[in-house]
């Protein structure tokens, strides 16, 4: 079992989702998205490369870390190559497009996707929203502060994006 969560990228360009299937809690995924935001750089201002980037980024470090795992416990060479060709990789990420619809906030999440969190990465105010816990970071800071809440429905009608569609 898995601990879900929704990530919203949102800029003026619109708004892009991506299911994550586990470690979806603030202590991982708020410093994993710093992490990513810094890596990803001057991308950020591009809203579909940063989703595209996120998942890229995603999927080989979750794969460098399995690979640094398994050399941990001193397998041998046959063994790699059976660990890399093998189904026992990282290739499912647990990462998902959302691309059927629009989703608006946590109760929309946890009732749709059995979200246990929802997230909003706002590419213009470069800040990390977590709507079930109320707060936000800055992508630099570690430190959450509370805010009063964050609406996506705005987002998407004040700017329209070709695949997203108001609900």
């Amino acid at each position: 079992m898995g601990t879900r969560s929704i990530i919203t990228f949102k800029s003026e360009e619109g708004v892009l989702q991506v299911y994550k299937h586990w470690d979806g809690y603030p202590d991982t995924t708020v410093p994993e998205l710093q992490e990513f935001l810094k890596w990803n750089g001057h991308r950020n201002e591009q809203l579909d490369y940063t989703m595209a980037n996120y998942c890229y980024w995603h999927k080989d470090k979750s794969f460098k870390q399995q690979v640094n795992s398994y050399k941990d416990r001193k397998g041998t060479d046959a063994d790699m190559k059976d660990f890399l060709e093998g189904h026992d990789t990282c290739r499912h990420t647990g990462l998902g497009v959302c691309y059927e619809k629009t989703i608006m906030n946590f109760k929309q999440a946890s009732e749709e996707r059995w979200a246990e969190y929802f997230y909003i990465v706002d590419l213009d105010e470069k800040r990390i929203y977590e709507e079930a816990t109320g707060q936000f970071w800055d992508f630099t800071h570690k430190t959450p502060k509370k805010y009063m809440g964050y609406k996506v429905e705005e987002a998407l009608y004040e700017h329209r994006h070709p695949i997203v569609t108001a609900q």
